[in-house]
């Protein structure tokens, strides 16, 4: 494991070095007037060469092979040279740091601030190493805040252990991020190993059945040996075999079958209420539609669903099924198989979790730095250069935008969890859409962008929740606008007819390509299409949106021809008229 981990060091090590020296550099140009310039050149050539000696140890590492034996010497002479740049940025804080200029001051907590944070990402496969060079950088940097003197250079001394908390909470996740990945990489090569041996026996199985089927007297020695062989495959990848017989409402199972739903017997012939049984009851009857929908052929038979074995313990199943057919095209049978996929479902657990844990503890100080940020922005409107100001607003820009990624993310994550409460009432769907646009005109007038709007059936009445749909539709308009070439139109249509209203959302863009059409619902999905322009998100308008619409009992979806624009449309149950 910890092979692994400093192997991570040292592959994050160049673009390190890269980033360090930059920034350097651009410190330098820009304390060059307010700083001598014979310290600052002895400051850089000190720097230079800490960064070439952390150059010269990463290059014989990499000559070393990285063995194993040498890993913890590796680590310490890894954090001596991380040690050496935090001694020359404290020394930054201490010889190099601008009495007088706020705003240089600004851009030094911005800089060596930016400097940590890439230290974080850098160093985050081993817990100590990033605090090893942050912590002494950032507070030195935060005690000559504190120690100019000054209500603003006080107020950034505040905002700069704001800062220092964000990058150890930063630190801190990427840690975990970065161990749960080589703990997860380290299971899926086992994993493989595994499932490399199973297909390598089974792939000598299939050369021992073919060799032994002319000789009659071994036939059933190797059908023996390929059923025990098979079995071990199936246990090995939690894999289960059946045969539906049509008509006859039972099933012939594999013993992993069995072992999978935690019945007792053996493999053979077993009633099929037995397997109909372990089904909840909130999931029965989906189950039984989807079965009896592949019997009659309308699709193939394929769908996840949880079991209850008879010990209590849940169980998450992914089945596939085909049907068969004899010569005069009756159906027969059908073939099916069942994989138990509770670890994975645990896995995506996992990840769900990670991902609540860092935005909500990412929520609450972003929220404090913004606040000290545009408190600093109100100080410098009128009192200081542009340039302060607009590195200032810069900053507040992408902590905002920073804030919105992570309220999306938890916003999907009420919604999938179910705590998201919505407030159900008869309503028109045009106020909203004429609401949603109103809102949207600031931003597509910058973009040239005009927008138009015709209804039918403008009157009619839908069941949902007002605020809810306003950002669908919301989420609609600015990936149309986003799209749509300079000068072009945005179109939003409502229409009515047999008892659905839909809302479409029409632009003149480029189009989805095919190859991505069928991930645009996915989560952290974005297709960067040449010539678009560029507006930041998470990925996840789109998904949110899907999740709102079905929460409504409604469907969303799209229409696309490449080069000819693409047309987004979500389709709500009309209320009857006499429902009010």
């Amino acid at each position: 494991m910890l092979a692994l981990q400093v192997r991570s060091l040292f592959m994050q090590a160049p673009s390190s070095i890269i980033g360090g020296g930059t920034v350097a550099l651009v410190l330098a140009v820009g304390l060059w007037d307010v700083v001598s310039p014979q310290r600052l050149s002895i400051w850089l050539g000190v720097y230079g060469g800490v960064l070439w000696v952390r150059y010269l140890l990463s290059r014989s590492y990499w000559k070393s092979g990285g063995k194993k034996q040498q890993t913890e010497m590796w680590v310490r002479l890894y954090g001596l040279t991380v040690l050496g740049v935090s001694g020359v940025f404290i020394g930054l804080s201490v010889w190099l740091f601008p009495q007088t200029s706020y705003f240089h001051q600004v851009f030094t907590l911005l800089m060596v601030g930016g400097l940590s944070m890439g230290s974080a990402a850098a160093n985050g496969a081993i817990p100590w190493m990033g605090p090893l060079f942050y912590l002494p950088a950032m507070g030195s940097l935060t005690f000559r805040f504190f120690d100019a003197g000054g209500a603003l250079s006080v107020k950034t001394g505040y905002a700069a252990l704001l800062f220092t908390a964000l990058i150890y909470l930063v630190s801190r996740n990427f840690n975990r991020a970065i161990l749960v990945n080589i703990r997860l990489r380290t299971r899926n090569q086992r994993l493989l190993d595994h499932l490399t041996g199973s297909n390598a026996r089974m792939e000598t199985l299939n050369r021992e059945l073919t060799q032994e089927v002319a000789h009659s007297k071994a036939i059933a020695v190797a059908l023996e040996d390929s059923e025990h062989r098979m079995m071990m495959a199936q246990r090995m990848v939690n894999l289960g075999n059946w045969d539906y017989c049509i008509g006859e409402d039972r099933l012939l199972v594999s013993e992993e079958m069995l072992r999978i739903f935690g019945l007792p017997g053996e493999k053979g012939a077993y009633p099929m209420e037995a397997f109909r049984n372990a089904i909840p009851p909130e999931e029965a009857q989906r189950v039984k539609t989807t079965f009896e929908a592949a019997l009659k052929g309308e699709y193939p038979y394929a769908m996840e669903h949880r079991v209850v074995r008879p010990d209590g313990s849940i169980r998450h199943l992914l089945n596939r099924g085909e049907i068969t057919y004899d010569e005069t095209g009756r159906m027969v049978r059908m073939l099916g198989a069942t994989l138990d996929i509770t670890s994975l479902k645990e896995v995506e657990m996992m990840k769900s979790e990670f991902v609540s844990v860092v935005s909500h503890e990412l929520r609450t100080p972003l929220t404090s730095i913004l606040g000290a940020l545009r408190m600093l922005a109100e100080e410098m409107e009128t009192d200081y250069s542009p340039e302060a100001v607009e590195m200032i607003d810069i900053a507040t820009q992408n902590g905002e935008r920073l804030l919105r990624m992570v309220n999306d993310i938890l916003d999907l994550e009420k919604i999938e969890a179910g705590a998201e409460d919505f407030h159900m009432s008869p309503i028109q769907l045009k106020p909203l859409a004429l609401g949603a646009m109103d809102a949207m005109r600031t931003y597509s007038g910058k973009q040239d962008i005009g927008m138009e709007f015709t209804a039918e059936g403008e009157d009619d009445m839908v069941n949902g929740d007002s605020d809810r749909l306003t950002q669908v539709i919301i989420n609609l308009l600015s990936n149309a606008i986003k799209f749509s070439p300079l000068g072009g139109v945005v179109r939003v249509a409502l229409t009515a007819g047999e008892g659905r209203i839909r809302l479409a959302v029409s632009d003149d863009g480029p189009g989805i390509p095919p190859a991505f059409q069928g991930h645009v619902f996915e989560k952290f999905t974005q297709h960067n299409i040449p010539g678009a322009k560029k507006m930041g998100g998470t990925g996840l308008g789109l998904n949110i949106s899907k999740t709102i619409v079905q929460k409504h009992k409604g469907t969303i979806g799209f229409r696309s021809i490449p080069g000819k624009g693409t047309t987004f449309y979500f389709e709500l149950p009309q209320l009857n008229d006499t429902s009010g």
